[in-house]
């Protein structure tokens, strides 16, 4: 017999669908197989906040083909990966975090699936400006 609440629980996973990544993704970064991560002319002209949710999730979405890469992003790394100051991401994830658009685990950050919608919006609406 199962439960009926069964039918409210997801696997985090699941509810992050590839076309979507890729549809937020394509027009900002182009991904190798050996991890990396190429910012495309377009990731320049986004503002800080943007570029930081970017990155997250082109490293989400390295870490689903490539086993050596984890998606969870330390401050460090992100700047390395941007180009942003310290003074720009650590106040910028911490807002990224109070408004629940990413999360720390450890000292790291990722996007949660929940997010990927409101974050789709945030980009949509920047590639209008």
């Amino acid at each position: 017999m199962t439960d009926p609440l069964d039918e409210l629980f997801v696997d985090e996973e699941q509810t992050m669908s590839s076309e979507l990544l890729v549809s937020v993704l394509k027009t900002f970064v182009q991904l190798t197989a050996g991890g990396g991560i190429h910012f495309l002319p377009p990731f320049y002209k986004l503002g800080t906040t943007v570029k930081i949710l970017v990155a997250l999730l082109a490293k989400k979405a390295l870490a689903r083909k490539v086993e050596t890469v984890t998606e969870s992003t330390n401050p460090k790394e992100l700047q390395g990966l941007t180009g942003l100051s310290v003074g720009s991401v650590n106040p910028t994830l911490r807002n990224l975090a109070n408004r629940r658009l990413v999360i720390a685990i450890q000292g790291a950050y990722t996007v949660p699936a929940f997010a990927m919608t409101q974050i789709k919006e945030i980009l949509d609406k920047e590639l209008k400006k």
